[in-house]
């Protein structure tokens, strides 16, 4: 079984972190795009607070996200060159790692979320082109050292 109790609250990058230890998490990526008229930087700003605050808060989020992200996408004009690859046109993607997509899938759920968190989404992000991939979480290196499979 999965350790859960401990809990950290932190910053990378100006993005707030939910950790709890797991070993093999399933995870939910959730692409999303800026709602027009609206800058990059607006969109990161609101994101990474007055929106992480309300959701953080969501006593759903507590009891069920073991780990969660916000993936802030730079737009730089060396990618396409250096990579070979076209930008997608993603402004940030959120990740969620939970010990199932059912409690994962509560938080969505959640009548808490539905009335406070989901109705601030269209106050910044483009809910007409939201995507969403699940995943389960294999790790191979964790804190700089090779894993043993």
């Amino acid at each position: 079984m999965a350790t859960t109790s401990i809990v950290e609250v932190a910053h990378r990058m100006d993005t707030p972190l939910i950790t709890r230890h797991n070993k093999n998490p399933v995870r939910m990526l959730v692409f999303l795009k800026r709602k027009p008229g609206i800058t990059h930087e607006e969109f990161g700003s609101f994101w990474r607070t007055k929106h992480a605050k309300a959701f953080l808060a969501l006593d759903i989020v507590k009891k069920n996200v073991i780990n969660y992200e916000q993936i802030h996408i730079k737009q730089h004009p060396k990618i396409p060159g250096v990579l070979g690859l076209p930008l997608q046109g993603w402004d940030g993607i959120v990740l969620l790692d939970g010990e199932s997509y059912e409690k994962l899938f509560e938080v969505f759920e959640d009548k808490q979320f539905n009335a406070t968190v989901l109705p601030e989404n269209a106050l910044f992000v483009d809910t007409s082109n939201i995507r969403t991939l699940l995943t389960h979480v294999d790790p191979f290196i964790e804190d700089h050292l090779e894993l043993k499979h």
